[in-house]
């Protein structure tokens, strides 16, 4: 009897892995969730200033704009709660999606050194199945659990040509890891045995990116970049077990200062994300995805003798992994925030709120408030 069961165990096991899978979120299956690589100031703005943003790792020519050495960090949990016809769940993730330290060569060379996440992959399902054939049958929990993410290293140098005039190259490092695991616990240990499976895998890869700022005017500023790159791995161990290309990137900003306190910005991206199809061992829909965002940024009224900056942006863009049925996934957001000068001047408190609304055609539905908190300190 008890190996009877011990069958009927892992073929229900086994069973529960793709509608586990399918009832994870929205917004993470596939490899993960594209965070956007955007410091707050950006990511409140809807992505706007993202190409003109010295803090957001995508375009390398942006931190000659920092003039002078610092150091930034930002903090972003996230609540969801995806919705089907079968109800709803709700979970939370706590992201620290960049760092970033820059140092100045001169007065026009500027250095820099970031770390950001490229894709997270951090959720977790729990559901009830019923095992065995009557009479002897037991109601067992089974959980997929699964976290980890794929990480962008960046080293990048940027000149300042002109004062209105820069431009930068980057050398990127793809490292991290993914780690599941699937667990199946029965309570009716005397008749039925329960479950364990762990997997584990590490990325690896590189890239190249370009990219210029320019001022043609005093009030209108521009900013593109483009991303490429070499061969992606997924090891298991010490094997090689796929490998694919680095996701090409390309995009472009464009900010307007011409009205006294206020800053309007608009940001469009496109990411190759298909290049890393062939690094999954399963039939993971993958598309290239567009982005659009814009925001604007305007003065607030004194508080605690500083000058806050108010931000209010909107984001439009397609996930890049779609659900098992091949329907793809969109995501748009409304964003807001606040910065604060802190230290004398010397540095920027950043916080920043996102509500975000995932659809896919049918029934499911995702919706999530992401809080961020950036730090900027100048040196």
């Amino acid at each position: 009897m008890r190996s009877l069961s011990a069958a009927a165990v892992a073929l229900a096991f086994v069973a529960s892995a793709a509608s586990l899978t399918a009832q994870g979120t929205l917004s993470t299956q596939g490899f993960g969730y594209p965070t956007g690589q955007l410091g707050a100031r950006a990511r409140a703005m809807g992505g706007g200033p993202a190409d003109l943003d010295p803090i957001s790792p995508l375009n390398p020519a942006t931190i000659a704009l920092l003039g002078r050495p610092g150091v930034y960090f930002e903090y972003a949990p996230e609540w969801r709660r995806v919705s089907t016809a079968s109800g709803g769940e709700g979970s939370a993730v706590s992201r620290f999606p960049l760092a970033a330290a820059n140092i100045a060569i001169g007065t026009r060379w500027m250095i820099g050194l970031s770390t950001s996440t490229l894709l997270d992959r951090s959720w977790e399902t729990v559901n009830d199945l019923t095992i065995g054939q009557p009479p002897d049958t037991a109601t067992a929990e089974a959980t997929f659990r699964a976290s980890g993410a794929m990480n962008d290293v960046r080293v990048s140098g940027a000149y300042r040509l002109h004062p209105t005039l820069s431009i930068g190259i980057g050398i990127h490092a793809l490292t991290g890891e993914s780690r599941t695991e699937r667990r199946l616990v029965v309570p009716d240990s005397a008749n039925f045995i329960p479950a364990l499976e762990r997997r584990r895998f590490g990325y690896s890869g590189s890239g190249v990116s370009a990219g210029v700022t320019w001022r043609p005017v005093p009030n209108l500023g521009l900013g593109a970049s483009a991303r490429t790159g070499g061969t992606v791995s997924a090891s298991g161990g010490d094997t090689t077990l796929s490998t694919a290309d680095y996701p090409t990137r390309f995009g472009g900003s464009v900010e307007f200062t011409g009205i006294r306190g206020i800053s309007l910005a608009g940001r469009f991206g496109w990411t190759g994300w298909s290049n890393l199809e062939s690094l999954s061992l399963t039939d993971v829909p993958v598309t290239d995805t567009w982005e659009y965002g814009a925001g604007l940024e305007g003065r607030g009224p004194g508080l605690l003798g500083v000058d806050p900056a108010l931000r209010v942006g909107y984001r439009s863009r397609t996930l890049p992994f779609g659900l098992p049925d091949g329907s793809e996934v969109s995501e748009n957001g409304i964003t807001g925030g606040i910065g604060f000068p802190v230290a004398g001047g010397r540095g920027t408190l950043d916080l920043t709120i996102e509500r975000l609304i995932r659809d896919a055609p049918g029934e499911a539905s995702e919706r999530a408030w992401v809080v961020g908190i950036g730090m900027l300190l100048r040196l």
